[in-house]
């Protein structure tokens, strides 16, 4: 990759836009993406907050492409994963991602305005990374200083399953990374699948990984590949962290061998997470599942593992189908990609999860990767469609359930896997995907404006 193909310019008329305030949708936005014009964000907005009925507002039209990844499809990883952090300290955005399947290398780049991408130090892994969903990236500001945290999954299948952990601290235009750690031994177990780790930050700041490719310190390779969450012994300050782990929770054991899998894990009250997780005795080598596995976890006690969905999902749903957010600590979203056109939903109250409210039907396309985010009020949901020029749909969930579906980016492109940020900042929802680009991927990353948010 050339200095060129990392550090992003876009100069069309797309973006020869004036630094002034510009009436949309009966609001005022200022600084829409103007390289050079500082950061994109919102003026003299309604105090009442977001609008989720509102109409999107393209920031970016088409959005901005940051790399070629040439080859590998999944370079934005599964919608339960983050790649998109944001820095509160510095206002800047970073992006996490790989540059192509099978690489050491995690590039790290950061913008201000969604157009000029800036590469910041790189991180050199121990192992080679199989794609973009094994590794994920959790953010907080901690102590006065931007921190992320991510969980490494070496899943290649020339050498053992790993699970590694890597810290570092964000800070203008600079990242600083921590050694990686070692949390776990490869075992005799090969995988050649994407393993979709997850990783928070809790309450106490305390870290935890949810993964299917640790093995114990003992090297037993019975114990690579079941379901567990690892955490860490110590809380990070911000200034320091020691990076000391804690035997993990076995939630499933299960056969080293089967397909893919995917985690997603959030913070709630009282240094405890919700971990949810492919239902390892449900799916076929091919990863396809038919049910959810979830528990929580404050270190000491570990609730009972138990399904998500009362009866087994209607169709088969791989890794890339479902996804998951948390509006407040006991209240929790899951949407499972069900059919051509189909969703199920999923509410947890703190406590239990229950079926929620039924989303319109809307064609999609099967990598499409349905992805949620929230404001901590409102919850947006978007996917791709399965039509040839692959249009991002989004809907709306408020009181009054789920709003009709609308278009958010129909430019004719062939997009695939999408994720992003799944929390509103700086008045942004940050999407990504990849797109065709001849036999290659482009890697693509576009800002949804939220009204107030």
């Amino acid at each position: 990759m050339t200095d060129v193909d990392k550090t992003v310019r876009i100069t069309d008329d797309r973006t020869m836009r004036r630094c002034a305030d510009s009436g949309v949708g009966g609001w005022a936005l200022v600084a829409v993406v103007v390289a050079g014009c500082g950061r994109i964000g919102f003026d003299d907005v309604p105090a009442s907050g977001a609008n989720p009925d509102a109409p999107p507002v393209h920031a970016v039209p088409g959005g901005t492409v940051v790399s070629s990844v040439g080859t590998l499809a999944n370079a934005p990883g599964f919608p339960t994963q983050t790649h998109l952090v944001y820095a509160v300290g510095s206002a800047t955005w970073w992006l996490f991602y790989l540059d192509g399947p099978a690489t050491n290398t995690i590039y790290a780049a950061y913008t201000t305005d969604f157009v000029t991408w800036t590469e910041a130090t790189s991180f050199t892994a121990k192992y080679p990374l199989r794609g973009g969903a094994n590794f994920s990236v959790a953010s907080k500001q901690i102590g006065g200083l931007d921190i992320v945290h991510v969980a490494l999954a070496y899943t290649t299948g020339s050498a053992a399953a790993q699970h590694n952990h890597v810290r570092a601290v964000l800070s203008s235009g600079a990242i600083a990374w921590d050694a990686e750690v070692d949390l776990g031994c490869g075992g005799a177990t090969v995988f050649a699948d994407d393993d979709g780790p997850a990783v928070a930050i809790d309450s106490l700041d305390r870290v935890f990984d949810a993964t299917s490719a640790y093995a114990d310190l003992n090297c037993n390779p019975v114990y690579s590949g079941n379901i567990d969450i690892t955490y860490s012994g110590s809380s990070d300050t911000g200034a320091s962290w020691s990076p000391t782990w804690i035997t993990p929770n076995y939630l499933q054991f299960v056969s080293p061998s089967g397909g893919n899998d995917s985690h997603w894990v959030a913070p709630l009250d009282n240094g405890t997470v919700l971990t949810v997780q492919s239902d390892g005795l449900t799916h076929d080598a091919s990863g396809n599942l038919d049910n959810l596995l979830w528990a929580s976890t404050n270190q000491t006690t570990t609730s009972a593992v138990d399904q998500v969905a009362a009866t087994a999902f209607s169709t088969a749903v791989d890794a890339n189908q479902w996804t998951a957010v948390c509006v407040s600590t006991t209240n929790c979203l899951v949407v499972v990609r069900t059919g051509a056109a189909s969703f199920a939903s999923f509410a947890f109250d703190g406590s239990a999860w229950s079926t929620a409210a039924a989303i319109p039907a809307q064609t999609t396309s099967t990598t499409s990767g349905p992805f949620l985010a929230t404001d901590g009020t409102s919850v947006w949901l978007f996917v791709i469609d399965s039509s040839v020029s692959s249009t991002i749909h989004y809907t709306t969930l408020s009181s009054a359930g789920w709003a009709a579906w609308a278009a958010f980016e129909s430019g004719t492109q062939t997009r695939s896997y999408l994720a992003g940020y799944n929390m509103v900042a700086d008045g942004v929802i940050s999407l990504m995907w990849v797109q065709a680009n001849g036999t290659n991927y482009d890697l693509v990353v576009e800002p949804f404006l939220v009204e107030g948010g």
